[in-house]
């Protein structure tokens, strides 16, 4: 069994390019530090495909997938019947910044992590990476797509490290079931993309955002364990939320020990 002598979850973790990703990044520091504190192992992955062994989650009791940008569209599974010629300016047209290489990994590894049923969180981009993994789509730019949704980019004043809004979660889901004990009225909101609600796929929606009804929450119903939320549960600093959704971490953690255990 890949879990350690210590019964310490061995849980991979996605990364992006540039020095934030490095060992002392900013980004990597919190994305461990978020593992750790859930008394696991972080191990980061490759960010690019022809760096990944080729069995590229041996060793590992559950998976990651963090947040940063939007996935490049003619990745996709269904793609909202996009033709090649139009796929760079439709990009920029709703804002998205790109990481092709990082899109093709985080494909590929989530797909492998749902064959062999492994534990698997996607917080922000890892839940649209998610939906897109199970054949969803996605809404390209909120403030474009919805003009009456509330703000769900980050900076929503000077000073104000995220936007917020409510949280409304199904309480029979294994979301609702984690974050039954935890204050989840409100959540920090960092993205312009979401799950699109009818776009398909096999993902079940979860949670929702009460006043504009953008998703938050998706789970894999066939799946023991995989789970995805838009918001950043990782921010232990962000005002909004603390340290107490560091939970999600720690269901993650543990399922990884069941999983091991055989149960």
């Amino acid at each position: 069994m890949p879990i350690s002598p210590d019964h310490r979850p061995r849980i991979g973790y996605t990364r992006g390019a540039g020095h934030s990703w490095d060992a002392q990044g900013k980004h990597n520091r919190k994305w461990r530090a978020a593992l750790e504190r859930a008394d696991a192992i972080p191990l980061p992955l490759p960010h690019r495909v022809e760096d990944l062994p080729p069995d590229p989650l041996e060793g590992l009791d559950g998976l990651l997938l963090t947040g940063g940008p939007d996935v490049r569209l003619d990745l996709w599974p269904n793609p909202l019947e996009i033709s090649p010629a139009t796929i760079e300016p439709l990009q920029r047209q709703n804002h998205m910044t790109i990481d092709a290489d990082r899109d093709a990994t985080e494909l590929l590894l989530t797909a492998a992590a749902l064959e062999r049923d492994l534990p698997l969180l996607g917080v922000c981009r890892g839940c649209q990476v998610l939906d897109l993994a199970l054949g969803g789509q996605l809404i390209l730019d909120i403030p474009t797509a919805i003009p009456g949704a509330v703000r769900h980019t980050a900076m929503e004043a000077p000073g104000e490290p995220s936007a917020t809004h409510g949280l409304e979660v199904e309480p029979d889901s294994l979301l609702g079931r984690i974050l039954a004990g935890v204050d989840h009225a409100r959540v920090n909101s960092r993205h312009h993309q979401a799950v699109h609600p009818g776009g398909g796929g096999e993902a079940r929606i979860v949670a929702r955002c009460p006043e504009d009804g953008i998703v938050e929450g998706i789970e894999a119903p066939a799946q023991s364990w995989a789970l995805g939320v838009q918001w950043h549960p990782e921010i232990v600093g962000d005002p909004v939320i603390g340290d107490r959704h560091l939970v999600l971490f720690r269901a993650l953690a543990e399922r990884c020990r069941e999983r091991a255990r055989g149960r």
